[in-house]
């Protein structure tokens, strides 16, 4: 992976007790994610951190690669439903 790579993948966290509440909805569900940094200190060092393309299913944040399941003919469901 390098820096600017965009990937399709689903969001399937290791840890779910590190969760924030807005995205434990956002679990399971495909998204396109970009390669930003690679992080350098904690559980997730030496990883690439994912950067969500569309802010408005995945609001905010990072997450590391290990946490994306890469299935690059998936449809992007992660807008989640309008109630």
């Amino acid at each position: 992976m390098e820096r600017f790579d965009i990937i399709r993948g689903e969001f399937r966290p290791r840890r779910k007790d590190n969760l924030r509440p807005w995205a434990e909805g956002l679990v399971g569900r495909v998204f396109e994610w970009e390669a930003a940094w690679v992080i350098e200190s904690g559980p997730y060092a030496g990883e690439w951190a994912l950067l969500p393309r569309d802010k408005t299913g995945f609001p905010y944040g990072w997450v590391p690669a290990s946490d994306v399941i890469e299935v690059p003919n998936a449809k992007v469901s992660g807008v989640p439903p309008q109630d």
